[in-house]
Formats: structure tokens, sequence, C-alpha cells
């Protein structure tokens, strides 16, 4: 966040983004594999959904901040207090209670590792979970472009970011409750039709109360995917190499996160921004569509 602090210029963007990036893949897998390791099969659910909670927190107040930083004082401004808060974060990590667990000290190839895909679970677990994260990405990219085409403030597309945010929020906090009585694979099939679904409605309408509500809807579907996609993947894992699998499940995440961008960016630019709405409702209606849930799904539910 020093980058684009200090240096106002394209190339400092590139910079930091970098290093968010890759600081990102650590703290996100160290936690996952803490979490992991110290819940039980009967509790990762909640963990998961409560450290997915945690991260659509940070969705919820991100935007509205820096919003109103970008409104009111400056882009540099937003960036500032990002990097204290960063800063800030750093002296809290120490406190971090750990459960290590053995682990494998065998050297494996990275061939090895993607042998591990071929277990079925984990293999719908990264595809739901590159699906449901890209899409985000997508819309948190291309929503504000979008937005000031149509002549929406940047604080009114903060708030409809956010909103975002807090309903993935909620639907993460009472996700463990859905999964017990629906089960995996119909919650899952649901929640990607329903965002996908909603990236459709932005694409049709011009009307900001319904902004809003497609936004929520869009958090309530987006919000379930990831910690599914997390307690699967754990669960389906080779005890002494979870950290392993959690690991090529962050990596297919950023293939789509790299992807992505360059794709849509490709689309926006030659149809036009919209386009990036209605492409992005296709293929999370699509992708609902190859994982409808089977007529026997107990497996995944017990699992």
């Amino acid at each position: 966040m020093l980058f684009p602090y200090l240096f106002e210029s394209i190339w400092s963007l590139y910079v930091s983004q970098i290093l968010v990036g890759t600081s990102n893949v650590f703290i996100a897998l160290s936690l996952q594999n803490v979490l992991g390791n110290d819940a039980t099969k009967e509790t990762r659910d909640y963990y998961f959904s409560m450290f997915a909670l945690a991260v659509a927190g940070g969705a919820l107040v991100g935007p509205v901040m820096g919003g109103y930083l970008a409104d009111h004082f400056s882009y540099s401004a937003g960036f500032l207090v990002s990097m204290i808060i960063s800063i800030l974060l750093i002296g809290f990590a120490f406190f971090i209670p750990v459960t290590i667990k053995e682990q494998t000290t065998e050297k494996v190839s990275f061939g090895a590792s993607l042998q591990l895909v071929k277990d079925p679970l984990i293999q719908k677990a990264l595809f739901s979970s590159a699906l449901v994260l890209y899409s985000k990405d997508i819309f948190v990219a291309y929503f504000p472009l979008y937005g000031t085409d149509i002549g929406l403030s940047t604080t009114t597309i903060g708030w409809i970011l956010s909103i975002q945010g807090l309903a993935m929020m909620i639907i993460r906090f009472v996700l463990p409750k859905l999964l017990q009585g629906l089960g995996r694979e119909v919650v899952l099939f649901t929640s990607i039709l329903l965002a996908g679904a909603s990236f459709l409605g932005f694409s049709i309408s011009h009307n900001i109360i319904l902004f809003f509500i497609f936004s929520c809807l869009m958090g309530f579907g987006l919000g379930c995917g990831q910690p599914i996609s997390m307690t699967t993947t754990y669960n389906a894992s080779p005890k002494s190499r979870t950290g392993e699998v959690l690991g090529i499940r962050l990596m297919t995440n950023r293939l789509s996160q790299f992807i992505a961008p360059v794709l849509f960016g490709a689309v926006g630019g030659w149809i036009g921004v919209v386009s990036v709405f209605y492409v992005s409702g296709a293929f999370l209606i699509g992708g609902a569509i190859i994982m409808k849930p089977r007529k026997n799904h107990d497996e995944e539910v017990s699992t």
C-alpha cells in the first residue's frame, strides 16, 4: 500500500498488487491450515464459515471506507489508511494460537501434488471456489466502471459493493445450519445459480434500489462457495498433506483471478462494460448446472 500512496502512477499499482497478491497467498493458506488443524470434523464447517465471515467483514468495511476517503480526501488517502491497518495487524498475528499436526517430511514433486486433484470431491471444490472467487473479483473490478458510466457517485458505488459484503457475512453466519438441513450439493448449486441470476440483473437495470437488492442476493450466493470449498478440500485431503492441497486450491483460485481480468477486459473493451455482467452471469449459471445435485448426495452431506 506504500507504493501507490507515494507514487500516483500505474506502475506503482502493478508493484503493489504483485506484493499484495503474494502476501495474501501466505496469509490465507496459513490461516486456513491453522483452522483446519484445530477443528474437528464436526466443527470444521463452523470454523471455516466464521473465517469466511471475517473476510466478508473486510469486504463490507473496505469499499465504504475507500469510497468515503476517495470522495472527501483523495485516492492516496485510501492507500495510506490501508497501509496503517496492515502494519497494526502484523502485531496481532503473533497472538494467533497454532495447533501443529504432523506433516509429511518426504520431498513431493509438483506432479505428485497434482495427483491429489483426482478426487472428484476436491475437483468440485476447486471448480466452485475458482468460479466464485473470480466472479466476486470481476464484480468488484467492473461494477465501479459500470456505475461511473451510468452516473453513480463513488460513495454510492462503495455502498453497493459493501452491501454484498454484508450479505456474505449474514449467509456465512447461518451457513452451518443450511448445510445441516439441505446438504452441500443443494446449497452450492442454489448459491451459484442465485449469484449468476444477480449478475444478469445488473445488466438489465439502472435502478439504484434494484442494484442494492441484486448486490445483496449476489452476496448471499457468492458467500457460500468459499467456506464450502475450504471444508470439502480439507476433509478430502490426506491428513498429512492438508496444507499442500489447500495450496493447490489457492493456486487454482489465483489462476482464475489471473485469467478472468484479461478475458473480461477484452470482452468489456470490445463490446462494452455491461457485456461483462452478461458473460459472468452466463458462466455462473453454466457452472451451477455442471454442479447440479445428484439424486444421491448423502456422501457429500456426511463429508
